[in-house]
């Protein structure tokens, strides 16, 4: 079942999504400012990965940027509610970029190599967090962000009996999992550790799973339909 699971899964972000972020109305289409073409890239606030707090935007915009700005080429972040993202992508075929994962149609693009693990936090318990089937943590309720509709991860958790609540923003995931109104939480291990520490919040209280739904590297996906989208799959690849 982990395999199937692996298949389906990509980057970005899965899953777990937040929604602190203002939506941008800027539509997502190339354009030249007379120092270089700019790229719009639809994100969503997903840190340490992806974050307006942040400079540089976040680990992996900045892997994008870096490598783009060799070819001339500018990344101008459209950050956007994971609600308007998805429809965004999903409905819409003049964006270029994204790091929120579209419909089937788009191509990922492995950016940079990396074992970014993505599973269940949990509050600490003794005992070790991990399982070889979901069945034998469940019942229980999962916290996560806002995905696609019919999304193959989340089915992997309640076909073992697990609530699913949907919340906006990751932090509130983990004030529920601290406060006990919630059983566990679906997310990546860096950013679970990111809100712990930006609530302040003592690291022992949560325990992250050995068992990983998945790993995966720093990729962005490309709309096959953009007139601009094998310049940039060129220049990424």
């Amino acid at each position: 079942m982990l395999k199937q699971l692996s298949a389906f899964l990509s980057v970005f972000f899965l899953v777990f999504l937040s929604s602190q972020s203002q939506a941008s109305d800027t539509p997502a289409t190339t354009t030249n400012t007379g120092h270089g073409n700019v790229a719009p890239v639809i994100v969503i606030e997903y840190p340490p990965f992806i974050s307006q707090q942040q400079p540089d935007f976040g680990m992996s915009f900045r892997i994008l940027t870096e490598q783009l700005a060799v070819h001339g080429w500018q990344a101008e972040p459209v950050f956007l509610p994971p609600a308007r993202a998805a429809q965004r992508v999903l409905e819409a075929n003049d964006w270029l970029l994204s790091f929120y994962p579209p419909a089937d149609h788009a191509e990922p693009v492995v950016l940079k190599a990396a074992a970014i693990k993505y599973s269940l936090f949990r509050r600490t318990q003794p005992q070790p967090f991990r399982w070889q089937n979901p069945a034998e943590l469940g019942p229980g309720v999962l916290v996560v962000t806002r995905q696609l509709p019919g999304s193959k991860e989340l089915n992997y958790f309640r076909d073992a009996d697990f609530e699913v609540i949907y919340v906006n923003q990751i932090e509130q995931a983990v004030q529920m999992l601290l406060a006990g109104r919630a059983d566990y939480m679906l997310t990546t291990e860096d950013t679970g550790w990111y809100y712990l520490q930006q609530l302040k919040a003592d690291p022992a209280a949560l325990q992250f799973a050995e068992t990983l739904v998945r790993t995966y590297p720093h990729s962005v996906y490309i709309n096959p339909r953009h007139p601009q989208a094998e310049i940039i799959k060129k220049i990424l690849q």
